[in-house]
């Protein structure tokens, strides 16, 4: 009779093992291609991102390689924003059907996506020169370029238009700039001299102290201060438009007052809100013009450089 013994611990330890090995990972993988819209030519180093819905802070990341391929590794289950990038190229979210809306990228443990393709889409550039009257450029101009994104009807001031930034900079001492990275579309350009130039030292190192020149109103292309006659701007796709203006000194209008509570004490730190509209109401729209906060004894001042009719509002 012959006994064997058997270290069934060990046998079952090992049986663990080899089942884990076969297990499904619950981690997923996605993989695809980026690629130019216009010339199909795959791109380097796009950013491809994978951002959490429930946890923005969550996600995963990664660059192409020379063929434009990517692959994302180790990706935890869930819900994602999907999306690819790169400098020059408007950022594409994930469509898996071109002729419907972008969609999230819902993992379930264990999955693997592949065949993933971005085609993304050249940005438009407005670029161009600001002078003075003279025809001097100015430098530390702020530069934005504007999209006119609704109108607000409003039956006492006709329809507000309102404009959000697309894209801003600055002008150099040529008085160059370049708004790049704008997706097709029209826009409105406006330039904002400060007449701030810089710094310079005082003396035995006692601080600085700030160098100015005379400003200039907010301008729009092609050189007015209302929005309703400025000139909108079509850039498409991968186009770079020239915009050169000039900017002109003008007169100065001034609104002052102050805002009390019904028991005439001074209201402080409220916003304060005018905008302009057309005299008669209706027949066109306006544009937002300023807001200001109310001082310690509730006064409020606006500057402008144009006649006009305005709403008061706080």
């Amino acid at each position: 009779l012959v006994l064997v013994a058997v270290d069934a611990t060990a046998h079952g330890m090992q049986d663990s093992k080899d089942q884990a090995a076969d297990a499904p990972s619950e981690t997923c993988t996605v993989e695809g291609t980026v690629l130019s819209a216009a010339s199909g030519e795959r791109l380097k180093s796009a950013m491809v991102m994978l951002i959490n819905t429930q946890n923005v802070f969550h996600g995963a990341h990664a660059l192409t390689d020379e063929r434009g391929h990517f692959v994302i590794k180790d990706v935890p289950s869930g819900s994602y924003l999907f999306r690819a990038n790169k400098m020059g190229y408007i950022e594409q979210s994930y469509h898996p059907d071109p002729a419907h809306p972008a969609l999230a990228l819902v993992l379930e443990p264990g999955k693997k996506v592949e065949g993933v393709v971005f085609r993304l889409v050249r940005a438009g550039v407005i670029l161009g020169r600001i002078v003075n009257e003279d025809g001097e450029p100015l430098a530390n101009v702020e530069m934005e370029a504007l999209i006119l994104r609704n109108r607000i009807t409003d039956r006492r001031t006709g329809s507000t238009a309102q404009t959000v930034s697309a894209q801003r900079g600055s002008t150099d001492d040529h008085g160059a700039y370049r708004l790049f990275d704008l997706p097709p579309g029209t826009y409105y350009v406006q330039a904002s001299d400060s007449g701030y130039l810089g710094l310079t030292r005082l003396p035995y190192g006692s601080g600085f102290n700030p160098v100015t020149r005379q400003g200039h109103p907010p301008t729009y292309f092609p050189g007015v201060t209302r929005l309703r006659d400025a000139q909108r701007i079509a850039v498409r796709a991968g186009q770079e438009v020239r915009i050169d203006f000039s900017l002109h000194a003008q007169k100065a209008y001034s609104i002052s007052g102050q805002v009390h509570a019904a028991d005439g004490k001074p209201v402080v730190l409220r916003a304060v809100a005018i905008s302009e509209y057309e005299s008669k109401p209706g027949t066109g729209f306006s544009s937002f013009m300023s807001e200001v906060a109310t001082d310690g004894q509730g006064g409020f001042e606006f500057k402008m450089f144009h006649p006009v009719h305005i709403l008061f509002g706080s």
